[in-house]
């Protein structure tokens, strides 16, 4: 029997690159995403298992990706508050760092249990 050599590309059924390309697309993105943690580093784990039967003469390969991608960072704490007007309740958020809300943010909810229209 002719030994047949067994390259990266060749292991888990070819498997293992597509997983790593694959990965390596979620920490691209993830490097790139304005809502995580810049200096927090990004890691590629791939493990790949071998296990022979008791002659040794066939083994199985399992192979895994884990992907570790930084954490959302956090923002900033905000007060919200709500209110009850005509069975209409509303969220009013206040950003400390303004002087008044302006009305694009406030977010209405209709709870169908006072006779009004649900939403």
């Amino acid at each position: 029997m002719k030994d047949i050599p067994v390259t990266l590309e060749d292991l888990a059924g070819g498997k293992v690159p597509a997983m790593f390309e694959k990965a390596l697309q979620e920490v691209v993105l993830d490097l790139d995403d304005p809502m995580k943690d810049p200096l927090k580093t990004r890691s590629i784990t791939i493990k790949v298992n071998f296990r022979t039967n008791e002659d040794r003469k066939a083994v199985a390969v399992d192979a895994s990706c884990k992907v570790d991608l930084a954490p959302w960072k956090r923002q900033q704490k905000t007060t919200a508050y709500l209110s009850r007007t005509d069975g209409v309740l509303s969220m009013v958020e206040v950003d400390p760092e303004q002087q008044r809300v302006p009305m694009d943010r406030v977010i209405e909810f209709r709870s169908g249990r006072d006779g009004g229209d649900q939403k």
